[in-house]
């Protein structure tokens, strides 16, 4: 047999015959047909799995079968499945899971045309029924969310030398064995693609981790081993920080010198209702950065529009004292060229961009984006913000035919979709109500542009720093309370979305963190 692309690698044990069929069927009927499978029998007791293999096996030449002469778990039996295969590039199948009929074929169009060398696809779950549920729809390749969860899973093909030369899958991993090597893998790897179709279906049992999170919590801890490892490996002091979802967390990243922070605060000085007592929201903003954030670093530029009331410097100032500063920006108010006119008074290496009506929920918020914002390949950070009612205002900028819309838009807040809302995720854009940023970044792409008067400056500023390489982060473990358009008025006119859309329709219409794919 001539070398095939694909070696699919299946460890098998005690798999009931028919479901075992089951999965070597789908990879008999895949319609791109340069493959080979290697079953790996991790010494089953049960001889109708063992008889099975051997009937399945003689079907096709193509499929190759080991019969371990001990138990060794998956790492292992994977491993000399590993060592059996041939093929450029090893795809990972369960023994009882199974493969939709194109799923080489589109992975092969995209190792064929991108030469990537890692291709993850949607998945979904496939019931005792026979039915399909729960579609897995991924977000384009986001490492920050595989540093939260193993959200690449399956169906994951890796070229198959950088396995090789990671040194495979590691036994003291095992249950979350595939998560290690993702991380491990991804590190090294050049290009990472995305097939945006469901093509793995993950069958749903008893005991399996399909049909519950917590079915094997030895698999759980094994993936925050796996985490803290990863840290550990690319020089980072930190630690795990557990989420609502079982296998799902949020690495941290310890700062012994903290940077000093300048936050961009433009005001109006506006009031909104509290109980039938008008409250000055930029007071309670400022209040909120002095007083209800643990961040030890920060100074406040605060731009003072000239229709602000009368000694609105003087109560603000009363607050924070030394650690705020004033700047009187003249003629009608555009938020770009105010963003940038207080980019030139900061005297920080971070930006932190804030609207004035918005206020902490959680004190170390500022930490959970400075630490983000540590790894030089992020080029900005957006946090959380819910309404005063708990429902989501902001986590994340997607794409719908090329305009933007805010990811799970006055929905209740909670773990998400497939933890969307607690995990850190990747995404074109976040908004510019909080949005931290390194200032030499924030020159090299030219700032804000005052093009942009009041809407979309922020998206806009985002997707010329996507252009540079960097990366844009919703950290989800920074949340803050957003009374938005309490100061001005939320108006997108159409002149503006025009304008949007010659400028980015072309980058934006494919955003491939907003996967709405059909299968």
């Amino acid at each position: 047999m001539s070398r095939p692309e694909f070696s699919v690698l299946t460890p098998v044990y005690e798999t009931p015959p028919d479901v075992l069929t089951a999965t070597v069927e789908s990879v008999l009927a895949q319609t791109f047909p340069d493959w080979e499978l290697c079953l790996v029998d991790d010494h089953s007791a049960r001889p109708d799995t063992v008889a099975t293999l051997a009937a399945l096996a003689a079907r096709d030449p193509r499929i190759r079968l080991v019969s371990r002469d001990r138990r060794g778990g998956t790492a292992e039996a994977t491993n000399d499945a590993l060592a059996m295969a041939v093929g450029e590039y090893v795809a990972l199948l369960d023994h009882d899971d199974a493969l939709h009929p194109e799923a080489l074929s589109d992975i092969h169009h995209v190792t064929y045309n991108f030469d990537a060398d890692v291709v993850y696809t949607d998945e979904d779950k496939l019931y005792p029924d026979g039915t399909h549920g729960s579609a897995f729809r991924k977000p384009a390749w986001s490492p920050e969310y595989l540093d939260c969860a193993m959200y690449i899973g399956h169906l994951v093909v890796y070229r198959r030398s950088l396995v090789e030369a990671v040194g495979g899958f590691r036994a003291e991993y095992e249950g979350s064995q595939d998560w290690d090597l993702a991380l491990r893998v991804t590190e090294r790897a050049a290009r990472i693609e995305h097939v945006a179709r469901v093509r793995y279906h993950w069958r749903v049992g008893a005991g399996s981790v399909a049909s519950s999170p917590i079915a094997k919590p030895y698999a759980n801890e094994a993936g925050r081993r796996a985490l803290a490892d990863a840290l550990r490996r690319r020089g980072i002091d930190g630690w795990i920080e557990d989420t609502p979802n079982p296998g799902h967390y949020r690495p941290r990243r310890r700062l012994p010198d903290p940077p000093r922070v300048s936050v961009v605060l433009p005001t109006a000085g506006a009031t909104r209702a509290n109980g039938g007592a008008p409250v000055e929201l930029v007071s309670r903003c400022v209040d909120g950065l002095i007083n209800r954030t643990d961040y030890p670093n920060i100074e406040i530029v605060c731009l003072i529009d000239e229709k602000a009331p009368p000694r609105l410097a003087e109560r603000l100032l009363a607050i924070a004292g030394e650690r705020i500063r004033f700047v009187y920006p003249q003629g009608p108010f555009n938020y770009a060229r105010v963003i940038d006119i207080g980019a030139t008074h900061a005297r920080s290496e971070l930006l932190l961009f804030l609207n004035d009506d918005v206020e902490p929920l959680d004190p170390d918020w500022l930490n959970v984006m400075v630490e983000l914002a540590a790894d030089p390949a992020v080029g900005a950070v957006g946090a959380k913000l819910l309404y005063d009612d708990g429902t989501v205002q902001h986590a994340g900028v997607i794409h719908v035919d090329g305009l933007p819309h805010h990811r799970a838009y006055a929905q209740p807040d909670g773990t998400g979709y497939y933890s969307n809302l607690v995990v850190n995720l990747n995404y074109l854009a976040v908004t510019g109500a909080c949005q931290l940023v390194r200032r030499d970044l924030f020159t090299r792409v030219g700032g804000y542009n005052p093009a942009y008067p009041m809407n979309f400056n922020d998206i806009d500023f985002c997707l010329k720093i996507g252009l540079c390489g960097y990366r844009i982060v919703q950290a989800n473990g920074a949340r803050l309370v957003h009374h938005e358009s309490a100061t001005r008025a939320a108006i997108v006119t159409t002149a503006e979305v025009r304008r949007f859309l010659d400028d980015w329709h072309a980058h934006t219409v494919h955003d491939g963190f907003s996967n709405v794919c059909e299968p």
